[in-house]
């Protein structure tokens, strides 16, 4: 997959310059986006804030984490615990 160009702060940063009232033609050829890059960015990064996005993505690592890992580890012996 690639990389994007923009991070996810950046991309909501565009949002709301966006929601505060900038053109949409302005906005697309100042940061070099198309209107599609635009409207899919807005579908799926729409009202939300950079601290919630971080929020979410601490929550999507400690999932894949967790699923990494799976159920066993908890069930594994702890080395120098006397057992």
């Amino acid at each position: 997959m690639r990389k994007s160009r923009f991070t996810e702060s950046q991309i909501v940063a565009i949002l709301k310059e966006g929601e505060a009232g900038v053109a949409l033609s302005e906005l697309t050829r100042k940061h070099g986006i198309s209107r599609a890059t635009y409207f899919n960015w807005q579908a799926k990064y729409g009202g939300v804030s950079v601290s919630e996005l971080k929020r979410m993505k601490g929550l999507e690592d400690q999932r894949l984490v967790s699923r990494f890992l799976g159920p066993t580890h908890i069930l594994l012996p702890i080395r120098g615990c006397g057992s």
